[in-house]
């Protein structure tokens, strides 16, 4: 009898032992959706709302990974009795401040997710941002997204709205070659996609790193997009000194430049520095050899970007405008809003709520004009 009990005890054992083991083992092998790296220095009055906002996501399937950038503050007391509450926080610490660059590349090195999404530790997000947004990124089998963004910052009052899904891959690599049209925490991006092209944040262009990222994505053939909606992140505007700027700011020319010789290959540096309109003339041409942009999105582009610059030298048009979508504008002064259309030299300005306009461009300038005639007339109905 005694030998029997001895034996069920160890069976007991043998088998808890065993579904410990199972649980461990599938812990380790357990691969969530997504992880959230957030990268930190000196932030321990912010740090716990970006944790908190995370740990509050309505989409459990994450982990959080948080690299101390060799804070000399509270950080590290902090993180650690975040990580002992959720298994799923993991934080990483530097012995030296090394910087937002290296730190998360740290992050994407050990990231298991399939998907990477970044926060800044001043930064908040919304509770349905990772269950909106991954889903965002699966119906559309997107390799890199962002979003719209809420602040409550005097500098950016109104934040960055985007009303409709954005979708167009094309037109968003066009963007690219200007501007920086993705904020850093409302991005999410494939792993798989890094890992294929051997993608990471480049050292040598700091504090515009995550700009040149999206670059090499779009050069890859990334699939990008743009979700549309409500905010997924509060943003929270970080006072730089001068000196920031300037580092920002030619980290940030040494990728357009870098970008632009993609295009123009024996483009001057001169050239680079031309206006955007005379630029974008200089783009086009080269396009139709090197066809690194879509030539009919890069014609709808620069037909937006430049000729309402054209039309505001006009002094009908001494006020600020705003470029909606496609061929459609809105003027502030009047609330009201236009189709801009272009037929051999003429630019028709349809109202909707004012007489239409006609005007009559060359490369420089446009000025006011009649009724064009019939036959110009009928192709700009």
């Amino acid at each position: 009898m005694i030998k029997t009990i001895k034996l069920l005890l160890l069976f007991v054992l043998c088998f808890a032992a065993m579904a410990a083991y199972q649980t461990f083992h599938d812990a380790l092998l357990h691969r969530p959706v997504v992880s959230v790296i957030i990268s930190s220095y000196n932030m321990e009055k912010t740090l716990p709302a970006a944790i908190d906002s995370i740990l509050n996501q309505t989409f459990p399937d994450w982990e959080l990974i948080i690299i101390d950038d060799g804070s000399t503050d509270r950080t590290q007391n902090i993180l650690e009795s975040y990580k002992n509450k959720d298994s799923r926080i993991k934080v990483i610490k530097n012995r030296e401040n090394l910087g937002l660059t290296a730190s998360l590349n740290k992050g994407l090195k050990i990231a298991k997710g399939e998907y990477i999404a970044r926060l800044d530790a001043d930064d908040t997000s919304y509770p349905d941002r990772l269950m909106r947004q991954i889903g965002f990124m699966k119906k559309n089998a997107l390799d890199l997204s962002g979003a719209a963004l809420d602040t409550q910052d005097t500098k950016y009052q109104e934040g960055q709205r985007v009303t409709d899904d954005w979708l167009d891959t094309d037109t968003i690599k066009i963007h690219l070659v200007f501007d920086n049209i993705f904020a850093h925490s409302t991005t999410i991006f494939r792993k798989d996609f890094l890992t294929k092209f051997n993608l990471t944040y480049d050292v040598n262009y700091p504090y515009a790193e995550d700009y040149d990222l999206w670059e090499k994505i779009a050069m890859n053939d990334g699939k990008m997009g743009i979700m549309g909606g409500a905010p997924v992140t509060t943003y929270h505007y970080s006072v730089h000194s001068a000196d920031w700027w300037n580092i920002a700011d030619e980290s940030f020319q040494k990728i357009r430049q870098r970008i632009l010789k993609k295009i123009i290959p024996n483009i001057t540096d001169d050239e680079i520095e031309s206006p955007i309109c005379q630029l974008l003339k200089l783009i086009l041409k080269s396009n139709e050899t090197t066809h690194v942009l879509n030539s009919e999105k890069l014609s709808e582009f620069e037909f937006n970007r430049c000729i309402p610059l054209l039309l505001f030298k006009h002094p009908s048009w001494q006020d600020s405008f705003f470029h909606l979508e496609k061929n459609r504008f809105r003027r502030r002064s009047i609330d009201d809003r236009a189709t801009i259309t272009r037929s051999e030299n003429y630019i028709t300005v349809k109202w909707d709520n004012w007489p239409v306009e006609y005007y009559k461009c060359s490369e420089t300038e446009c000025e006011k004009s009649d009724l064009p005639n019939d036959t110009v007339a009928k192709e700009m109905k």
